[in-house]
């Protein structure tokens, strides 16, 4: 059950005691969430709120409100737990609790923050910028003072409490690259790593293609990239007669090496289609961590378009999940 707000306290802020049912594809073989996995969680709790609590944030379920809200960025980070310290054991003798509030508000945006905890041990935090936008002529939906007194009010007893586990990544990776970017079809020094065409099962209640969907995506592809990065740069592995080759398996062993501690930032640039196929190039040859989603029309009626930045910081320095103050 939510933590029920006092004195009237209408913000986004709940603590919910989540029974979280986990398997082998949520847990990384170093102890950890997985990224995509915390991203989810984070999406359900949002879901979860009272509507009171998200008045005039969140879309109501019968379709009779009259704007529609997109997170335009996310960051992720996870944790690696203590030597000892089994996320599945754990789970089954307490429950997880995934906290939610808004971290700042801007003109136009406001950014919410998740921390997902195991008895006191932080497993994954995530930040997520959204903005509103009116169905009747597509121009974005002012924050009012209200709503900054009110449902969107930064939680600062929160922030202190959890603030220093929170992702440091900007969630501006189109202004950081800029030029850089190619387009898709110009750029053929870059080869397709992944193309997965759209269907229903992409699709979210609000008949967008699914944001979870697409980090999904750019997780693969990243991993793809980082195979086809090591594969490169340990060439003379590549004998099949030396023992220490780069096979599949240790190219995964490599990859969650790399992921533990790190953050996956995805920046939401644009909406593909149903119809379209989401095709995963790298943005630029130099930057191994970072890759592009590009909606390609099947039939070219349409010229192909950015939609999805996504990248892996794996600069921060490991860190092993520590007790929540």
């Amino acid at each position: 059950p939510d933590v029920k707000p006092k004195n009237g306290d209408r913000r986004i802020t709940s603590s919910t005691i989540a029974p979280l049912v986990l398997g082998g594809d949520h847990i990384s073989k170093a102890n950890s969430l997985l990224h995509t996995c915390a991203l989810r969680i984070a999406n359900h709790s949002l879901n979860s709120l009272r509507p009171e609590n998200c008045d005039g944030v969140v879309p109501t379920e019968d379709g009779s409100s009259d704007f529609e809200s997109f997170c335009v960025g996310q960051s992720c980070k996870t944790y690696p737990c203590p030597s000892g310290f089994r996320i599945w054991e754990e789970l089954k003798e307490s429950r997880a609790i995934v906290h939610l509030w808004v971290l700042k508000c801007g003109a136009t945006s406001f950014t919410l923050a998740n921390v997902i905890t195991l008895r006191g041990l932080v497993l994954a935090c995530v930040c997520r910028a959204y903005v509103r936008r009116r169905l009747s002529d597509r121009t974005l939906v002012t924050v009012t003072d209200d709503e900054r007194r009110g449902v969107l009010k930064p939680d600062e007893r929160m922030t202190r409490r959890f603030g220093h586990f929170l992702p440091t990544a900007k969630l501006t990776l189109v202004q950081d690259i800029g030029d850089r970017i190619r387009p898709y079809s110009n750029s053929r020094i870059r080869s397709e790593m992944l193309r997965v065409p759209l269907g229903p099962q992409h699709m979210n209640n609000q008949r967008h293609v699914d944001h979870a969907s697409l980090a999904d995506i750019s997780v693969q592809g990243l991993y793809h990239y980082h195979m086809i990065h090591r594969k490169s740069v340990r060439s003379y592995e590549n004998d099949s007669n030396n023992p220490n080759r780069p096979t599949p398996i240790k190219m995964l062993e490599d990859w969650d090496r790399d992921c533990i501690g790190s953050t996956l930032v995805i920046q939401y640039i644009d909406q593909p289609q149903l119809t379209d196929h989401i095709v995963c190039c790298p943005v630029n040859i130099d930057q191994p961590n970072i890759v592009g989603l590009w909606a390609v029309p099947p039939t070219g009626e349409r010229v192909e378009k950015l939609v999805v930045i996504a990248k892996f910081d794996m600069d921060e320095s490991t860190k092993i999940a520590k007790k929540s103050r």
